[in-house]
């Protein structure tokens, strides 16, 4: 940012100006300081309150190179092409975007009395949940249902799934099988019969 003249407009340039400690670029990244941690969270809040969903793409607030993140896009006074078709999960199967490794958060070590009165060296870094029991409340919950409305499930998820590709769709029956390879079966065999009754 470069502070060569006064604003022409003070309400354009001034009032909604939208500073937040959370937009960085690759190559630096917030201490981890506490306090730090929750304004990067509330400054953002504070602006999408104050100016709107859409408060980063006020002029002067734009950021001057192409910013592609469709999972970040809707919303009110959207007046771009709002990332065209793109599906606005991540990770996806329909676009090209994936995880650069080396713009993952550094990782660094802390000590501390781990209340034995020894020194603890713990390393910190981004935490990787996707082992973590993810199917176990899953299958509970299916496993809860009567034969009646294990059967009612199976038959929308295989009407949902009507025309999806048909690699989503088997991947979505693997998902299925963690949970519980009964509610996979289920599924498969209602899309079966479905695709014959759509044939005939």
């Amino acid at each position: 940012m470069t502070l060569n003249r006064n604003p022409i407009n003070f309400f354009a340039e001034v009032e909604q100006i939208a500073f937040c400690p959370a937009n960085l670029v690759p190559g630096i990244e917030p201490s981890p300081d506490l306090l730090l941690a929750g304004r990067l969270f509330s400054y953002s809040d504070t602006q999408r309150y104050r100016l709107g969903a859409n408060f980063h793409l006020l002029p002067v607030n734009k950021a001057h190179n192409r910013v592609m993140a469709p999972t970040q896009r809707d919303g009110p006074m959207r007046s771009d092409d709002n990332m065209g078709p793109q599906p606005n999960y991540y990770p996806n199967s329909f676009s090209d975007v994936r995880d650069d490794p080396k713009m993952l958060e550094s990782n660094f070590t802390v000590n501390g009395n781990g209340g034995n009165g020894v020194n603890d060296h713990v390393v910190v870094y981004r935490y990787d949940d996707k082992n973590d029991h993810n199917y176990e409340q899953a299958r509970d919950q299916y496993n809860s249902y009567s034969k009646e409305w294990k059967e009612r499930l199976h038959r929308n998820l295989a009407t949902a799934m009507n025309g999806v590709h048909a690699f989503i769709r088997d991947r979505t029956l693997e998902e299925l099988r963690k949970v519980d390879p009964l509610y996979s079966n289920g599924v498969r065999t209602e899309i079966n019969r479905l695709a014959k009754k759509l044939a005939n």
